[in-house]
């Protein structure tokens, strides 16, 4: 009896599954980018058994290669299973669990989405004038972004990590990594302030961003690079007291 259950209990889920449409049990598809990883569990039980498998296709007939599509990153045999998904495309996540003789299924459905998520400035040049009263001088650099919204962890990918170099007259001054939220149109660069007696010119180039979790975002070799002038303080002269 047993062996025939597991024989059947697969097409008993398929059926199932393509009677579901898009949810699986009210759950809706998780969305993620390829390259991510991604945790899944269920309420761990003294003497039960647990056998996550992944399938490739939301028709569960071939399993998912760990070479280029997806794959667990340790144990399946647990009640808590990570998997890194690499490949573009539709795949199942199916667990078993097993308890005193009997068996119980649950599956979720994952979309793995090309991950083309991009940022890159919006101007090639910018003009601030200087300042003594600071150590430092804001520079605001326009950017534009794109997160794909409809990833169900959109909000987690922030803050981006975006790191930047600048030169001036060709020589490095800083490198530094500039945190950026989901709301920000601009990055806030801050450089050494000036002698306020020259104007001085920075090269500001993007060097790399990622997400929070790790993820790479794309910059455009037209966007890397902006130039932003700083202006020399104007002399204001001596006040004269008119009598």
């Amino acid at each position: 009896m047993y062996r025939r259950l597991r024989h059947i209990y697969p097409l008993l889920l398929m059926w199932c599954f393509c009677n579901v449409s898009t949810k699986v049990w009210g759950q809706e598809s998780l969305y993620l980018y390829e390259g991510e990883i991604q945790s899944f569990s269920m309420d761990e039980v003294v003497d039960r058994s647990y056998n996550w498998t992944l399938y490739a296709g939301y028709s569960m007939i071939s399993t998912a290669s760990s070479s280029d599509e997806a794959k667990f990153l340790g144990s399946s045999k647990l009640s808590v299973a990570s998997c890194m998904f690499m490949k573009q495309g539709k795949y199942v996540l199916r667990i078993d669990t097993e308890e005193a003789g009997c068996l119980n299924s649950r599956i979720t459905m994952v979309q793995v989405i090309v991950n083309d998520m991009n940022l890159g400035f919006t101007v090639s040049d910018r003009e601030a004038c200087s300042t003594s009263f600071e150590d430092e001088v804001p520079l605001l650099i326009p950017i534009k972004k794109h997160i794909e919204p409809k990833s169900t962890h959109f909000k987690s990918y922030y803050p981006l990590r975006v790191k930047v170099r600048m030169s001036d007259s060709g020589s490095e001054v800083r490198t530094q990594e500039i945190l950026v939220e989901h709301d920000a149109t601009e990055l806030v660069i801050k450089f050494p302030k000036s002698d306020f007696e020259t104007d001085h010119e920075y090269v500001v180039d993007i060097l790399g961003v990622t997400t929070q979790n790790g993820l790479p975002v794309a910059v455009d070799a037209s966007k890397r690079r902006a130039t932003f002038l700083v202006k020399k303080r104007p002399r204001a002269g001596k006040i004269t007291i008119v009598e």
